[in-house]
């Protein structure tokens, strides 16, 4: 799922580095110290975005966590 969410940035001119807030959805809380260490290791170390947990009743249930970033674009010159 990051490496999705690597692409999308790309995509969009931007990258982890220019992550404006973050909402994490985990299906279970019991998950949440599997989906943080994953995380914890993705972000841009030093360059952690203001980001929300929270448990919800995912739209598929077979997905354990979905997340929604909001970034910068980053304007190249």
């Amino acid at each position: 799922m990051l490496g999705h969410i690597d692409r999308l940035l790309g995509e969009a001119n931007s990258d982890k580095l220019h992550l404006l807030s973050v909402q994490i959805y985990v299906s279970d809380m019991v998950h949440f110290a599997g989906m943080n260490a994953v995380w914890d290791a993705w972000v841009a170390e030093g360059n952690t975005s203001p980001r929300a947990t929270v448990e919800s009743k995912l739209a598929n249930p077979a997905c354990l966590v979905e997340i929604v970033v909001v970034a910068e674009r980053h304007i190249r010159t």
